[in-house]
């Protein structure tokens, strides 16, 4: 027998970076724990960490399999070769769905594996260039819902592109879109100085830009058609005097899908969504 450790490892989760937690919730998660092994030998791994994190707050990952899982090995007549062996954490054998409704940022993972559990004598072999690999994947379906997922990212301006705050006298922003996914988008633009810290907006709350096309019957959830929305943004004097003064704009999209993010929906890769963006601006000219 022989035990050797497993360090401490982290594997990112990016989908759930940029956005407030607890607001996305997928119906069906899987999380796959692939063990390729070339060593010539049995062996078990035992994880003595495996947990999701967000921002400081970890979640164990339980499961009726864990806390210690079987290598598969290659037998001695496939010297220098490797086996693979795969477990499926999933709703019926663990707790990944809560897992993943905290909209983790990470999956981290520790342990120990031992060689020869059985302590029993077997023909086996190791080789200088043995080893064994753990990869984690996370598979997160298209198929949930979401509710007040609140995207935010930071836009620089271009300070050629400014007009003088003395010849613009009204500006307008229209936004006209037809959309075939299920999802309604509530938009807000704050401006900003050059540490992106807020001074103005364009909206006292978040302005609709998007509105959901409905959902049909289970268990495809398809949308049922494209809704058009016209969305007509007026910057009064202040706001083209802040714009004028900004240096970066703040964009915060607060999204949920169909009905305020309380129905199961599915995305499929044949929805489209079509945006049209136009600027009407007057302009007082002195000649």
């Amino acid at each position: 027998r022989h035990t050797f450790s497993i360090p401490l490892t982290s594997v990112p989760v990016s989908l759930f970076d940029n956005h407030v937690a607890n607001s996305i919730f997928i119906q069906d998660p899987h999380l796959y724990v692939t063990l390729n092994n070339s060593y010539g030998l049995p062996s078990n791994i035992t994880f003595t960490k495996l947990y999701a994190e967000r921002d400081g707050t970890i979640k164990n990952i339980t499961s009726s399999i864990l806390p210690t899982l079987p290598v598969n090995y290659p037998n001695l007549s496939n010297i220098g070769s490797s086996d693979t062996t795969v477990f499926h954490f999933h709703d019926g054998n663990s707790n990944i769905v809560d897992v993943v409704e905290m909209n983790p940022k990470k999956i981290v993972f520790e342990g120990e594996v031992e060689t020869n559990p059985s302590g029993l004598p077997v023909p086996n072999f190791v080789l200088d260039t043995s080893h064994i690999s753990v990869d984690i994947t996370l598979e997160l379906p298209l198929y949930g819902r979401a509710m007040k997922f609140d995207l935010r990212d930071t836009s620089d301006i271009n300070s050629g592109d400014k007009p003088d705050i003395d010849q613009v006298k009204s500006a307008q922003l229209n936004i006209i879109t037809d959309n075939e996914f299920p999802v309604d988008a509530h938009l807000q633009i704050y401006f900003a100085d050059s540490n992106a810290v807020a001074f103005d907006s364009v909206f006292t709350t978040g302005r609709q830009m998007l509105k959901s096309a409905p959902v049909g019957a289970a268990p495809d959830y398809r949308t049922t058609g494209k809704v058009h929305n016209i969305a007509r943004l007026t910057l009064n004097e202040h706001q083209i005097d802040s714009y004028i003064k900004a240096e970066k704009l703040l964009i915060s999209a607060e999204i949920s899908t169909f009905d305020q993010g309380t129905k199961v929906v599915k995305i499929y890769s044949d929805y489209s969504l079509y945006v049209e963006v136009s600027a009407k601006v007057e302009v007082e000219q002195d000649f």
